[in-house]
């Protein structure tokens, strides 16, 4: 009986600490790969920051260009209509 609750108990034991093992070497795993993600995530937030960016630049170009275009036709109107006075007095 005493040396089948040893025997019992040292099973027990074997099972604990390759259990111990396991978690051990999982947690280092999921640390790996928590690692791998936080890495990637950063990484794909800056790509997206930087397309955002040339996003936001390239919408403002075309949206200064129109504006640039009525300055320059109203520069080039008055211009016209100044030398036309200048020309008619």
């Amino acid at each position: 009986m005493l040396i089948e609750s040893l025997l019992s108990s040292f099973c027990i034991n074997e099972c604990v600490l390759q259990m111990a093992k396991k978690i051990k070497k999982l947690e280092k795993e999921t640390a790996m790969y928590r690692q791998r993600w936080e890495n990637s995530n950063k990484a794909l937030v800056a790509m997206a920051e930087e397309v955002s960016a040339g996003f936001v630049y390239r919408s403002m170009q075309q949206c200064l260009k129109p504006v640039t275009l009525l300055i320059y036709c109203k520069v080039t109107y008055d211009h016209f209509n100044s030398t036309r006075i200048l020309t008619e007095q």
